[in-house]
């Protein structure tokens, strides 16, 4: 498969060189028949990994928003739904709360005992049915997040960097529109694109009237045109322009994504694997390991498919990922028994 068919349809000329790229096919992970979510037991099973509210530029919106194709109509609508209530809407795009990102960061402490209730309540409001209805032109790192990889610590490296860099282009660049638009940058400008939704906000994170008003100014009760000209101006931008404006660090950021697309395609694990306990118990490596990720381990037996067996760990809320790469770095996870 080829880098861009996991990035939004607005970057495909922008990210022409790095959308090349040619990158295994994710087998470990399967969104339609999501092992995490399979079950109504499990706490992501309303949402998937949907238990995220991406931030979409002010560009993307009103790409949305002047798609008239069927499959965007369900997305369209909830766009404007969106945009009518107001919380999170701003002139650089469509943010998730302030309240809502503090909850997002809670959900995701290591400590925190996360219910099914607290997932569900983060469901990203673009996903009906289990699916995503912006999918065309998804943004953030929708399309770029890997809960496992078939190059294990290798592949979840490079989608690490391809999340930088979508980031990279769309906090750069939903500013830069805005600035087209007649929007001056923040006076803070926070490393997130998502922190800006704050703008609007009072303290307690409920929509402030007056500072939403002065934020958008006269284009206030305005908001969808103003995204859909926003769109109009980021497709009037030509590649050259745009790489002018994202400087160095975007070249840099695509230079490293390249370079770990390498190890990414090396490394791909075998279809079958054994695991060799007696080697392991030797390793200089060696760690106690939790009597179910052991059992686990024991089905990399030589017959059992290596995908099969990754899924069935996820299904238990395992990640083998870690372990996986240590044990193959050891040589006590191989195609053979040395």
């Amino acid at each position: 498969m080829y880098f861009k068919e996991n990035v939004s349809i607005v970057y495909h000329e922008l990210l022409k060189e790095v959308g090349e790229l040619e990158i295994p096919n994710e087998e470990f992970v399967d969104c339609r028949n999501c092992s995490l979510c399979s079950h109504q037991s499990l706490i992501r099973f309303n949402t998937k990994c949907c238990d995220y509210q991406p931030s979409l530029t002010n560009f993307i919106t009103g790409s949305i928003l002047s798609d008239f194709s069927g499959d965007l109509a369900t997305g369209s609508q909830l766009v404007l739904d969106r945009i009518h209530k107001k919380l999170g809407v701003t002139p650089f795009g469509i943010l998730p709360s302030s309240n809502y990102n503090k909850a997002f960061q809670l959900s995701r402490d290591e400590e925190a005992l996360v219910t099914q209730e607290q997932t569900t309540a983060l469901k990203c409001s673009f996903l009906k049915n289990g699916n995503c209805t912006v999918y065309k032109y998804r943004s953030d790192i929708c399309g770029l997040h890997q809960c496992s990889s078939v190059s294990l610590d290798h592949g979840l490296a490079f989608w690490e960097k391809a999340k930088r860099l979508n980031l990279y282009l769309d906090k750069h660049l939903s500013l830069l529109v805005a600035k087209k638009m007649g929007i001056p940058d923040p006076i803070n400008i926070p490393k997130e694109l998502k922190s800006l939704s704050s703008l609007i906000e009072t303290e307690s994170g409920k929509i402030d009237e007056n500072k939403y008003k002065k934020v958008w100014g006269d284009w206030n009760n305005k908001e969808v045109a103003f995204y859909k000209e926003c769109s109009s101006i980021f497709q009037s931008l030509g590649v050259k322009e745009l790489k002018v404006e994202l400087g160095q660090n975007f070249e840099k950021l695509q230079t490293s994504l390249a370079a770990s697309a390498v190890p990414f395609n090396s490394h791909i694990s075998p279809d079958f694997l054994i695991f060799n306990e007696e080697k392991w118990k030797k390793s200089s490596n060696y760690k106690l390991l939790t009597p179910i990720m052991l059992m686990h381990l024991r089905l990399f037996n030589g017959k059992s498919k290596t995908v099969d067996v990754v899924k069935k760990a996820a299904f238990m809320q395992l990640g083998l990922n870690k372990i996986m790469t240590e044990l193959m770095a050891e040589d006590c996870l191989s195609q053979k028994i040395n």
